[in-house]
């Protein structure tokens, strides 16, 4: 098999690294797997059965190499590339002890050996710059087929390294065709309490990953199926409303894709964020969710109503709106999106300084700052600065 014209093809810094080393390098994993799909690739990953000094020693005449995992055999090429900007070249490598969380690994000279130690076989695809396919264990064809597999026994892998349990459902979201294998969820489920000893921030990384999917609502009713979303969720998520969110909102970043899939109930949104660890940014807008927008009947939205509606989320109205629409199945929230994307609200001409200048602090500046914000609210923003100063002097 051969890809024709591969993406990396045009690189002439990847064809330089290529012959500094002989032609004994491949490029390998999703790289391959993108090019073979016609999926736009932007990290670059190569294997050779080169140990890292001499990689060092062949690669640093022409481009920066950084030592990022010596341990494991990889190092970060830096290029000076229009599209690719890095390549990681590793080390042709074999286990020789897992623990489910790290691997101590050897060197080696073998391709099969180290496509054996990958996860699925769409993962273990190898190519040279000319974009000649070596495929060990039918990873091409699974590709076609849509078929998502371990290499050799599903419980193996996993008992390898846990983090496969997740990256499972991410690569079924992406390239599942049909239902996802029997004995690939046992093993999965078998290896629950291995995937909650990692640590959070592995685990967040493959989750938001999976979340950001385009059919990531596939891979999380697979898990949801098996009896895993436990691994992600405090609750049954709502995956017919992210499904029905993305249709409307595929652009929605993985924030407002949680909002689709949790409950409007603060504490399970806490739960959730502290779980994850999301920053206090996204688990103040997470958290304090509670859905009061869609008790409101968008086909009766009035100008002011669509104002606030827009004042209140901004730039991401347009998102909110879709996320009602997804929730309610009110096909009327669209309209209510289509207006909020096109509206542009003026500025607030007043704030915090204004009621400092007039000698007012404390707590009661707050009481100021929201009366006059609603007398601007309720004028659509039309009322002039000198207004609000005048109505804040009625107020002291």
């Amino acid at each position: 098999m051969r890809i024709e014209r591969p993406v990396w093809s045009d690189s002439k810094e990847l064809k330089q690294l290529c012959a500094a080393l002989d032609g004994h390098v491949r490029f390998v994993g999703g790289c391959v797997r993108d090019a073979l799909t016609g999926a736009d690739a932007d990290d670059i990953d190569m294997a050779t059965p080169f140990e890292p000094s001499e990689v060092k020693a062949r690669l640093e005449p022409f481009f920066p190499v950084l030592p990022t995992g010596t341990a494991h055999g990889t190092q970060t090429v830096l290029l000076n590339d229009g599209r690719f900007k890095k390549a990681e070249v590793t080390t042709l490598r074999k286990d020789v002890e897992t623990d489910g969380r790290h691997a101590v690994v050897a060197f080696s000279k073998d391709w099969r050996e180290d496509a054996s130690r990958r996860d699925l076989t769409i993962n273990a695809l190898y190519a040279d710059f000319e974009g000649n396919v070596f495929d060990y264990f039918g990873g091409a064809q699974d590709l076609a087929d849509g078929v998502v597999r371990f290499i050799g026994k599903p419980s193996d892998r996993i008992r390898e390294d846990y983090l496969r349990v997740l990256r499972y459902f991410r690569f079924y979201a992406r390239f599942g065709k049909g239902g996802a294998d029997e004995e690939t969820l046992a093993a999965c489920r078998a290896g629950l309490d291995g995937v909650k000893k990692l640590s959070v921030d592995r685990l967040r990384r493959e989750f938001f990953a999976l979340t950001a999917l385009k059919d990531a609502a596939k891979g999380l009713r697979a898990a949801d199926d098996a009896g895993l979303s436990e691994l992600f969720f405090p609750v049954s998520p709502n995956i017919h409303v992210l499904e029905r969110f993305i249709k409307y909102c595929p652009s929605a970043s993985v924030l407002w894709r949680f909002s689709a899939l949790l409950p409007f109930d603060a504490q399970v949104r806490a739960d959730f964020c502290r779980h994850w660890k999301l920053s206090k940014r996204d688990s103040a807008k997470l958290a304090g969710a509670d859905g009061r927008f869609l008790s409101q009947n968008p086909a009766l939205f009035s100008e002011n109503a669509l104002f606030r509606f827009k004042a209140v989320y901004g730039d991401e109205a347009e998102t909110a709106a879709f996320l009602a629409a997804a929730v309610t199945k009110n096909t009327a929230w669209e309209n209510v999106a289509a207006a909020a994307g096109k509206l542009s609200l003026p500025p607030f001409r007043f704030s915090g300084a204004d009621v400092a200048a007039a000698g007012v602090s404390g707590k009661r500046t707050g009481e100021i700052l929201s009366a006059v914000k609603e007398l601007w609210l309720s004028e659509n923003g039309q009322t002039p600065r000198e207004e609000l100063l005048s109505f804040m002097k009625g107020l002291l």
